[in-house]
């Protein structure tokens, strides 16, 4: 009983290690080019570059999977980011550095191939991404509603609505051996990796709301992560009847694409 019990502390130590801020940052930029690139992605079966447009932020998350079953505690990890306003930014905002957190309690329900899921929520409230500002761990599809996310041209002009006009808080798109799955991560939980953080922003009393409020200098290494994301942004022309309809209505200026 007791080496089984060091057996299971040595696996999640070693699934912690995976998700720590200083590798994972790059995985981040793999998974934005699996489910959102052009050159990479089919236009039928890409995350609406709208939908990161438009957002408030961003959680990449990391799921492995012992046997058939996903662990139920420690399942995985990723971080969150978040849009800070900036005045001195020509977009009126700039990204937040990552903060750390941590997955787990999807329980023996969510069953697929793979020995992985990678998974990309967009968070489309601002109250969203307060929720990871403090210590307690948010729920999908509990304190944080969840609904699966559209893909390709399958976007409506009020980007954040669901069919019946209420907020939708959060799109979840996950893939397992390179395939979209349905099932999102309700009732799995997140919860800021304090440790991780501390690590990551070499400060013993960074928080993740000084992260997430842009408070916190990210290091030099999350520029790559952050010049992903500004080309997504300013990209134009992938989704041209709809970006063409807000540009007509709004009057904004378009970006040349990067």
């Amino acid at each position: 009983e007791r080496s089984c019990l060091a057996s299971r502390r040595t696996a999640s130590a070693a699934t912690m290690k995976r998700f720590s801020l200083e590798g994972y940052t790059d995985k981040c930029i793999r998974m934005l080019n699996d489910m959102v690139n052009p050159k990479i992605v089919k236009a039928d079966k890409q995350i609406p570059a709208t939908l990161i447009r438009h957002c408030e932020g961003i959680a990449f998350i990391t799921i492995f999977k012992a046997g058939i079953f996903f662990l139920g505690a420690n399942a995985g990890g990723g971080c969150v980011i978040a849009k800070v306003k900036d005045e001195t930014d020509p977009r009126g905002w700039r990204w937040s550095g990552p903060a750390s957190v941590v997955c787990g309690g999807l329980g023996g329900g969510f069953i697929f191939g793979g020995e992985k899921i990678d998974s990309l929520i967009i968070l489309n409230t601002k109250s969203a991404v307060r929720a990871f500002m403090g210590d307690s761990q948010v729920t999908f599809g509990g304190n944080l509603s969840l609904a699966a996310g559209p893909v390709g041209r399958d976007v409506e002009g009020h980007v954040g609505l669901s069919k019946n006009k209420e907020v939708v808080a959060a799109y979840s798109y996950s893939k397992a051996q390179g395939l979209y799955i349905g099932a999102t991560l309700e009732g799995a939980f997140l919860k800021g990796r304090k440790d991780d953080n501390r690590k990551f922003y070499n400060d013993p009393h960074v928080t993740a709301e000084q992260i997430l409020t842009g408070l916190a200098t990210p290091p030099l290494k999350v520029t790559a992560l952050h010049r992903e994301l500004y080309a997504i942004h300013d990209r134009r022309g992938d989704y041209t009847q709809l970006e063409s309809s807000r540009h007509l209505s709004t009057g904004e200026a378009g970006l040349q694409p990067v």
